[in-house]
């Protein structure tokens, strides 16, 4: 477990974060592919192993958030998928109108919260942000380049983090 943190910590210190090379550094095997339409991505353990995959097909953005909401769900529920030795795999569908037709099984809609506030910490690291933000400048632009994710998730991160004008912590950060 130290050094599973000592992997993300290392990793966070870099943007954009190289999630795929932390989930690879974790003895993960992680796979960028074509998927169903409305699939983001799955974890699953056979025989010992855990493997990642990611849908190929949607923006770069969101396979990276998708990685670091899989990586999630194994820091964090990885418990899980242990199922009596057996095959155990869960999938997601996080994004538009299909996250909301998610099975979630294993997991619940609150380790879907869990692994998606941890996915945000690991490609938004706080004290990345807070060391880019210039609540002086809207240089929101160039901070999500930087951090390899949108515009769009960089302010509600933001949000999230109290760091915008007019706004407080939405809730704990990870």
């Amino acid at each position: 477990m130290v050094a599973e943190l000592e992997i993300l910590t290392d990793a966070m210190s870099n943007l954009p974060v190289n999630v795929e090379q932390v989930i690879e550094d974790l003895g993960i095997q992680y796979f960028n592919e074509p998927m169903d339409k409305g699939q983001s991505g799955a974890i699953e353990l056979k025989d010992g192993n855990y493997t990642i995959r990611v849908n190929s097909l949607e923006p770069r953005q969101r396979q990276r958030f998708t990685a670091a909401h899989e990586l999630a769900h194994y820091l964090l529920h990885r418990e899980m998928l242990v199922k009596q030795g057996r095959l155990a795999r869960h999938s997601d569908s996080l994004y538009d109108e299909h996250a909301q037709k998610n099975v979630a099984v294993p997991f619940n809609p609150h380790h879907e919260v869990e692994a998606n506030k941890l996915a945000a910490e690991i490609i938004m690291p706080r004290q990345q942000i807070e060391r880019l933000y210039d609540p002086a400048k809207d240089n929101f632009e160039e901070m999500a380049k930087q951090l390899g994710v949108s515009k769009s998730a960089l302010v509600i991160r933001l949000k999230i983090l109290g760091l915008l004008p007019n706004s407080k912590p939405a809730q704990p950060d990870l």
